[in-house]
């Protein structure tokens, strides 16, 4: 046999022991957010099995086929203002972006956030706080006592 043959029998041998793993792959987590938009997969945060809370953001491209068994997962550079995050709510906003809101941002608990609310513009790959043009919302309650007091909607 000629070296080069022994190499690539010593190739084949070790693909056989040592499977190859292409692309990350997520650590377990529960809690999370996942949403689908311009054909990718995104998903954020969640709490680890650690007790760590998570402000990963993985994408993986659905426009492609691939192995069920190695996912081409991407982890997508998060800057600020994200913090950590578990079990908040993650909605689509337009086609291009998404936003997450809410939920818990510290391990024991409780809502530490200053800004609960994150917009992800998936064309520009960045975070923001969303501005909010115009009248917003009132609570249910605002609404009741204005209608009782003759104020209207």
């Amino acid at each position: 046999m000629t070296p080069l043959s022994l190499c690539l029998l010593g190739m084949m041998f070790l693909n056989q022991l040592i499977p190859l793993t292409l692309g990350l792959k997520p650590s377990p987590r529960w809690a999370n957010g996942c949403i689908i938009l311009t054909g990718s997969l995104f998903c954020f945060g969640g709490q680890k099995q650690e007790d760590e809370l998570s402000n990963e953001l993985y994408r993986i491209d659905l426009s492609n086929t691939w192995d069920t068994s190695r996912p081409p997962w991407e982890l997508v550079a998060v800057q600020s203002p994200t913090v950590e995050r578990a079990y908040f709510a993650m909605t689509p906003c337009w086609t291009e972006a998404f936003i997450v809101n809410g939920g818990v941002t510290a391990a024991n608990g409780s809502t530490a956030s200053p800004f609960a609310t994150y917009l992800y513009d998936t064309q520009r790959s960045t975070w923001g706080i969303p501005k909010i043009h115009g009248d917003t919302a009132l609570r249910r309650s605002v609404r009741k006592k204005k209608r009782r007091d003759g104020g209207g909607e």
